[in-house]
């Protein structure tokens, strides 16, 4: 059977749909997870804006305007402004694959079922490629005159080798989001050390740090996110996690016969300690106390892993066809106190 360009074409255009979204298996992916896509960019999860970039309005300071006053006291009015904007540039991630329709006219089989096993693979490898890609910028600082990288987690919860809230600006910067934490140091997240995983030093180090982050504010106000769910999440390597592992275990006299009862179990205060693979490589041993419900990914309407369809390449090269899958979106923190790392000193 001999193809048309266009029945390639629509043969392809009939695969893409079939596939659906981030469906692939791939002995060659570098990672065993990747949180950012499986988790943080699920459709169910992540925020939906328009715009020319992504602006967050936050109240930075108090007027500490209350006194106590005697009958008839003069009145001292002090109006003062509150608020800042936070704006914070869209940042643009793709990956592409393609074909030339000779491939599939040199084929020997049937050309429609080699169009849908190069569909699949080049696909799966075009998904694979965007997901890492993904996953190292959710994990990632960007450069101060980078105009191209995403904020990541670590540009909004930065270490401090001091305890209590001294995460100011990621290294190189001088702001974080726009906004100066030296100017307004509520604008800082909790940071502390540690020295070993026990009861008596990383436990007690994060119960002081979780009892920090959690205000509570005594005035009902209408937030950007509502809801609470499962809004933290501890964040950490192997490395950690392992030894968090083992630490659960010896709390528990009736394990029975598993020899790894507590692997993928652990949890703090009922939050789920999740292993990060790409964080193996920080040597400090970082655990990240993230408040989901401030810090999320923010997408662009319409612009969610929108799929092109075939594009030719041009007239230098007529017979070869190039998809692209896009992503236009920033990572987001609109209160940074919520949220704490610490790290082994």
């Amino acid at each position: 059977m001999i193809l048309s360009d266009t029945d390639i074409y629509d043969l392809v255009i009939g695969a893409q749909k079939d596939l659906g979204r981030n469906k692939f298996q791939d002995i060659s992916q570098e990672l065993p997870d990747y949180v950012v896509m499986s988790k943080w960019l699920k459709k169910d999860k992540i925020i939906f804006k328009g715009g020319t970039g992504i602006q967050k309005n936050l109240k930075v300071k108090s007027g500490n305007t209350a006194q106590n006053v005697g009958l008839y006291q003069v009145d001292d009015v002090n109006i003062i402004s509150l608020m800042k904007q936070m704006n914070i540039p869209w940042r643009h991630t793709r990956n592409h694959w393609g074909y030339d329709s000779v491939e599939v006219a040199m084929n020997s089989g049937d050309p429609s079922l080699e169009i849908i096993d190069m569909v699949e693979s080049r696909r799966y490898d075009c998904m694979l490629g965007l997901t890492s890609k993904l996953e190292t910028n959710g994990w990632s600082s960007p450069a101060a005159d980078s105009e191209n990288d995403p904020m990541g987690l670590p540009y909004w919860i930065v270490k401090n080798a001091s305890t209590g809230f001294n995460g100011g600006v990621p290294s190189g910067h001088t702001l974080v989001g726009g906004i100066n934490p030296t100017t307004y140091p509520n604008w800082k997240n909790y940071t502390g050390t540690y020295a070993n995983v026990s009861k008596g030093d990383v436990i007690k180090t994060l119960r002081t740090a979780y009892r920090q982050i959690g205000f509570k504010s005594p005035v009902d106000i209408k937030d950007y996110v509502e809801g609470r769910g499962q809004r933290y999440q501890l964040y950490m390597n192997e490395a950690t996690l392992s030894e968090f592992e083992t630490l659960a275990e010896q709390q528990n006299d009736n394990l029975g016969n598993d020899l790894a009862s507590k692997d993928d179990q652990v949890v703090f205060k009922k939050h789920p300690c999740v292993w990060i693979p790409i964080l193996d490589a920080d040597t400090q041993n970082p655990i990240y106390m993230v408040d989901h419900s401030t810090f999320y990914p923010v997408v662009l309407e319409g612009q969610y892993l929108r799929e092109t369809k075939p594009i030719c390449m041009g007239a230098k090269q007529h017979t070869a066809y190039v998809i692209w899958i896009d992503i236009t979106y920033n990572f987001i923190c609109i209160n940074r106190r919520a949220n704490a790392v610490v790290y082994k000193a």
